[in-house]
C-alpha cells in the first residue's frame, strides 16, 4: 500500500514508532504533538507524559522491535548512559511464588528513562527520514473523517491549519476519542474495561544505592490475596536510580519520603528498603491509574479507509507489567511487514489490534486476582486460569528451563502457548511436587 500524505496525531513512543513503520509507504508524514519538545537531547518528562516519570523498562521482545524499525537505537542509548541488564542474572526478582534463580539468560532489559528513550527515538527516525516532519506545540482540534481522505484540524503558532491526509493516524493514546469517532461513522467498537484502581508513587536519586550481591536491579512482586502492594528499583541513565512503589485496589502509595520508605519495609521483601535506607530522593512524584481498556478496533467487516488507531488508543492496560512500549514497538513491526501485501486499511488495523491481544488477556487475568477490581462479566474459568498460572510460577522458581520460558514469556519473546509445549509442561507439573517437599522440610 502506499500514501501521498500520513498525519500523525501524537509523537510519543507509539506515534513515532507508527512513522518509523509506514515512512517507506508515504510521500509526506506529519507527526503533530501537544508539548514542546527540546531540541537537544533530554532526560526531561515532558509535560503531557505525566507517567513518564515512573519506571520504564524495555521489553527484550519489545527492544528487538524497536531496533527492526529504527536501527542504532540500542548502541545510541547505551552511549548515552542507558544500563542493559540480563534479565535473570542481573535482577533480584521475588515474583508471585518466590525468587527467580540468578543465571545468565541472555535475555535483555534495557532500563532507561521514558524521557531519553523518546529523545532517542524522535533523533534517529528524524535523521534517516527525508520525508517525515515534526511539530510540536500543536493544539489539535478535531480529526475529520472523511470518504478516503480526511482532514486533521490544529492550531500551531496562532494559526489554524486544515491539513488533509489520505491516512490518519490516532496516536493520542489515553485521551484519544477514536473510538467515538468510529462509532459516530455508524461502525460498533466493542470494548472490555478493567478497572484494577493502581496507584504509583516514585522517588528519583542521584547517587549510588546498596544493593546486594551482584544485582543491579530490584523487584518485589504483589502477591494475591494478601499482598497487594510492590515495589521496582531501576537503574537509568546518568547513573541514577528510579524507584517505583504501587499498589492494587486502592492501596495507593504514599507520598511523602518517610512514609514511602516504610512502604518498602511493608512489602512481601525488605531487599528495596535496604537499599534506599541511607538515600535521599530528589524527586518525587505520583499517578493513579483506575481504569484498563481494550478496544476492539476492526473486528468486524466495517472500519474507515485511510484510518489507523494505535498504541494506547487501542489498549492500555496495567503498567507494572511493562508490555506498553513492547506491544507498541511489536504492533509497529506488523504494520509495516503488513503493508507490502495489504489491499486496505481494514487489514492494517486488524493487524494492530490483535497484537494487544496477548497482553491484554495476561495483564487483565493478572489483575482480577484482586478482589477490589472492577469488570462487568469475570473470564469464564478464570480460576482455573490463575491455578495454571500459579504453578508456572512456582515451577519458575525451580526450574532453569521453565525460569527461561517465563521470562521470555514475560519479555514478549514467546506467546503464552509456549508453556504447554509438552516438555516445558512435563516441568511444571513436575516442579510442583518439589515445592511441596521443599516446604514441607521447612
Amino acid at each position: 500500500m502506499r500514501f501521498d500524505t500520513a498525519v500523525i496525531v501524537g509523537g510519543s513512543i507509539s506515534g513515532l514508532l507508527t512513522a518509523a513503520a509506514i515512512k517507506d509507504h508515504c510521500n509526506k508524514i506529519e507527526i503533530l504533538d501537544k508539548d514542546a519538545i527540546p531540541q537537544e537531547l533530554s532526560s526531561t518528562s515532558r509535560k503531557y507524559v505525566p507517567q513518564a516519570q515512573h519506571a520504564h523498562l524495555i521489553l527484550a521482545g519489545g527492544e528487538t522491535a524497536m531496533e527492526s524499525l529504527v536501527p542504532g537505537l540500542r548502541k545510541l542509548a547505551l552511549e548515552e548512559g542507558a544500563v542493559l541488564l540480563d534479565a535473570t542474572r542481573d535482577w533480584y526478582s521475588c515474583f508471585q511464588e518466590g525468587m527467580l534463580p540468578t543465571y545468565r539468560s541472555d535475555i535483555s532489559t534495557l532500563c532507561i528513562s521514558r524521557a531519553l528513550l523518546e529523545t532517542l527515538l524522535r533523533k534517529l527516525i528524524l535523521e534517516n527520514s527525508d520525508n517525515i516532519v515534526f511539530k510540536d506545540s500543536v493544539r489539535v482540534q478535531q480529526i475529520e473523517l472523511g470518504e478516503g481522505q480526511h482532514r486533521v484540524i490544529y492550531t500551531s503558532k496562532g494559526e489554524t491549519i486544515s491539513r488533509a491526509a489520505d491516512l490518519a493516524v490516532d496516536a493520542r493514546g489515553r485521551g484519544s476519542d477514536a473510538k467515538k469517532l468510529v462509532e459516530e461513522k455508524g461502525i460498533h467498537v466493542k470494548s472490555e474495561i478493567v478497572k484494577p484502581f493502581i496507584g504509583y508513587t516514585s522517588a528519583w536519586f542521584n547517587m549510588p544505592l546498596n544493593l546486594p550481591g551482584n544485582k543491579r536491579g530490584l523487584i518485589v512482586m504483589a502477591r494475591s490475596p494478601n499482598n497487594p502492594t510492590g515495589a521496582v528499583l531501576v537503574p537509568v541513565e546518568e547513573g541514577r536510580y528510579v524507584l517505583t512503589c504501587f499498589g492494587f485496589n486502592r492501596n495507593y502509595p504514599p507520598e511523602t519520603w518517610h512514609e514511602i520508605l516504610e512502604f518498602t519495609r511493608s512489602v512481601r521483601d525488605t531487599v528495596i528498603y535496604e537499599a534506599i535506607k541511607e538515600a535521599k530522593p530528589h524527586t518525587i512524584k505520583v499517578f493513579h491509574k483506575d481504569v484498563n481498556y481494550f478496544h476492539r478496533f476492526a473486528k468486524n467487516r466495517d472500519w474507515i479507509d485511510g484510518f489507523l488507531v494505535v498504541g494506547d488508543a487501542i489498549s492500555s492496560f496495567n503498567p507494572i507489567y511493562g508490555q506498553g512500549m513492547a506491544t507498541a514497538a511489536i504492533a509497529s513491526v506488523r504494520l509495516n511487514e503488513i503493508l507490502h501485501t495489504a489491499q486496505d486499511t481494514r487489514t492494517l488495523q486488524q493487524v494492530l489490534t490483535d497484537t494487544y491481544k496477548d497482553p491484554w488477556i495476561v495483564s487483565g487475568n493478572e489483575d482480577l486476582r484482586w478482589s477490589g477490581t472492577e469488570v462487568e462479566n469475570r473470564p469464564f474459568g478464570l480460576a482455573a486460569i490463575h491455578t495454571m498460572g500459579d504453578r508456572i510460577a512456582r515451577a519458575a522458581t525451580i526450574d532453569k528451563e521453565v525460569t527461561t520460558a517465563y521470562v521470555k514469556v514475560l519479555h514478549m519473546l514467546e506467546r503464552p502457548t509456549t508453556f504447554f509445549h509438552p516438555k516445558i509442561l512435563l516441568k511444571i507439573f513436575s516442579s510442583q511436587k518439589v515445592k511441596q517437599e521443599n516446604s514441607a522440610r521447612v
